[in-house]
């Protein structure tokens, strides 16, 4: 068997260093501390699910952008909803604006990075819709122009932050703030939100098949 071909095992027997092992120990404990604190989020994270619920059962469709890792929830979250999350049902329409690269490097190099969402739902938003921004930390105008954007026309704004300076509540029609300002962690409990979002609205919608 070749070396190309040989199949690689790594196998760690040494002992977790002190360095290390106080890594996972900080950073486990930070998780703990932050979703310890999540519970302070039921009603608005409810809430937040069944105005979502209502607006895909009326045949309106769910926007979603963040930057960075954010994105990356974005998308993870559109694709539980477009596929399946834990029950078969019919596909609901949920879209990541970060997904269509042509858009946001034409729209960038044209526009400017700050209008990369905002013009994507300018066109693709109508009144019934709804937008779920994303960002654990300080949300930048691309954010904050696709919330003004989508207020224009009639979609109904979710916004979903940490602590680290994120936009003032009054921007979003509904606000859901993790209470902490460690990014990473935030952005674990953005997605633990996301998936009891994604349950809520299946539980409303009654789990229809087809």
């Amino acid at each position: 068997m070749s070396i190309l071909t040989e199949p690689l095992h790594f196998v760690f027997n040494a002992p977790a260093t002190d360095l290390s092992a106080h890594s996972f120990a900080s950073a486990l404990l930070a998780h703990r501390r932050v979703f310890g604190g999540l519970e302070v989020l039921q009603r608005p994270i409810c809430d937040a699910g069944d105005r979502l619920a209502a607006c895909l059962s009326a045949g309106g469709k769910l926007l979603l952008c963040g930057n960075g890792g954010s994105a990356a929830t974005a998308h993870h979250l559109a694709a539980d909803l477009a596929g399946r999350f834990a029950q078969e049902r019919r596909p609901l329409a949920a879209l990541a604006l970060a997904a269509n690269t042509p858009a946001l490097t034409g729209i960038g190099d044209t526009y400017g990075f700050d209008e990369v969402y905002a013009r994507q739902v300018s066109g693709l938003g109508r009144a019934g819709d709804a937008l779920l921004v994303l960002s654990a930390g300080v949300p930048g105008a691309s954010l904050t122009n696709a919330v003004k954007a989508a207020k224009d026309a009639g979609l109904l704004t979710v916004g979903l932050f940490g602590l680290a300076g994120s936009a003032p509540d009054g921007e979003c029609h509904l606000t859901i703030r993790v209470p902490d300002a460690n990014l990473a962690r935030v952005q674990e409990a953005h997605l633990f939100i996301g998936h009891v979002l994604c349950s809520v609205i299946e539980s409303a919608l009654g789990l229809s098949q087809g």
